[in-house]
């Protein structure tokens, strides 16, 4: 798998900056596949969503109660804001860093139950190693101070993409 980070411009604030990311070679952010996908049959609840995330990066920051924490596995940093049965999947680095995904309607009792909730998570977990493995290496990918992500290198691969 190959990701590329964008910062979302349209969501920066002083308190959260918001990425979402390119995979492999698509065309729209995993964040704009959730837009795409929702804005015309779920208006109400994407809208109460991006209000939600615009207070975040105005006023409060991504604090974990905003979150429905560990959607995925430990450590991963897997969540999701939710409106009612909508779920955006997101990977929370801290207060200030927040990777948007994708997501979708939650008909099921878990996500797992559900074909494409469960593929959109399971992607955001190979993200989420990515991630985490150029942070750690601190080569490609570094958390800077002011809680920014900044990338050397545009594209970022797992090791068997390399």
């Amino acid at each position: 798998m190959k990701i590329r980070l964008k910062e979302i411009a349209d969501f920066k604030g002083n308190k959260v900056h918001y990425y979402s990311v390119y995979v492999d070679d698509e065309k729209y952010t995993l964040f704009e596949k959730f837009l795409l996908d929702n804005i015309e049959s779920n208006r109400k609840q994407v809208n109460s969503i991006l209000i939600r995330l615009t207070e975040m990066k105005k006023h409060y920051g991504a604090r974990e109660h905003f979150f429905k924490m560990s959607e995925g596995k430990v450590g991963d940093g897997i969540c999701a804001l939710y409106e009612k049965d909508l779920r955006l999947y997101c990977i929370r680095f801290n207060n200030s860093i927040v990777l948007l995904g994708n997501g979708g309607i939650k008909r099921t009792r878990t996500y797992q139950e559900d074909d494409k909730l469960h593929a959109i998570v399971k992607c955001l977990q190979k993200v989420s190693t990515i991630l985490d493995k150029h942070i750690k290496e601190e080569k490609d990918l570094i958390i800077t101070e002011d809680n920014e992500l900044i990338s050397d290198n545009i594209n970022l691969y797992d090791d068997e993409s390399k």
